[in-house]
């Protein structure tokens, strides 16, 4: 998976993320509310014990603090990752 970040200050975070196939992003806890756009191709996400497929055009909500994953197997996918601070919080969580 190769990812550049695109923009990051205290309120909102970009990054746009290339996976090649088998590409993956470990299953974890984010600490921040966020949404991933798939701008091509398509892959697979799971959030909490949920697994979904994610193509062109589809979205996933990622709510702080539940464990997520994405990752492609025979495919490649382009996507757009918006981190922004969780309800009651007024900044994104940079660590």
């Amino acid at each position: 998976m190769e990812g550049r970040v695109l923009f990051f200050d205290e309120k909102l975070g970009l990054a746009l993320l290339r996976f090649g196939e088998n590409g993956h992003i470990h299953p974890h806890a984010g600490a921040n509310d966020t949404v991933v756009s798939c701008l091509d191709g398509h892959g697979l996400t799971r959030v909490g014990d949920d697994v979904a497929e994610l193509h062109s055009g589809q979205i996933v909500y990622w709510p702080q603090g539940v464990e997520h994953a994405l990752w492609t197997e025979d495919s490649t996918m382009t996507t757009l990752m918006c981190e922004r601070p969780p309800a009651g919080s007024d900044e994104i969580y940079a660590g």
